[in-house]
């Protein structure tokens, strides 16, 4: 039996601005899933999120990720 080691993770939820007004919603999640590191990004979008899960030895930043998502064409900002 092999035991797998699990990489500690941290996550953050960014509220995403002109979704409604882009022609790829899809492209956000997409975008951040190509950054090093993260594991999941998961888009709603009734509530105009994204939840994103990365790995913290990725040493990757919440504003590395809020530049992906404004690189798609739309802004972003976390959560409280």
């Amino acid at each position: 039996m092999s035991s797998k080691t699990l990489t500690p993770e941290t996550s953050v939820t960014l509220s995403v601005f002109g979704l409604d007004q882009h022609p790829d919603p899809k492209s956000v999640t997409t975008s951040l899933e190509q950054l090093r590191g993260v594991r999941t990004a998961k888009l709603d979008l009734k509530k105009k999120i994204v939840k994103i899960v990365w790995n913290r030895s990725a040493n990757l930043t919440k504003e590395e990720l809020i530049l992906a998502v404004f690189r798609c064409g739309v802004a972003a900002e976390e959560l409280a």
